[in-house]
């Protein structure tokens, strides 16, 4: 299996939009799926990812509403079938401001 990409990300308000390179196999295959992580930049604690970016993700990108104040990094972790993948390096830390 692949190593995922690192994702990017933007922040609009509370929703914070990620996407990365697709993950490919030496064929030429791009994977099936991936799954999408977030953790706190400060503590490294894992924090539970929004409906629309949990479980696995069939496209390259997905949009997490209601993401909580703080600073958070995002990973992806590619995956086929009953295959996993080596997670991704971080996203740079994206900053969710109180409203």
């Amino acid at each position: 299996m692949p190593t995922g990409a690192a994702p990017s990300g933007t922040v609009l308000g509370n929703v914070v939009t990620i996407s990365w390179p697709p993950s490919t196999f030496p064929n030429g295959t791009d994977v099936s799926g991936y799954i999408v992580n977030r953790y706190n930049a400060a503590t490294g604690a894992t924090a539970t990812v929004g409906s629309s970016c949990s479980g696995v993700v069939s496209t390259t990108s997905c949009a997490e509403a209601s993401v909580p104040p703080g600073t958070w990094i995002y990973t992806d972790t590619p995956t086929q079938v009953n295959w996993t993948g080596v997670q991704s390096a971080a996203s740079a830390p994206l900053v969710v401001s109180p409203t």
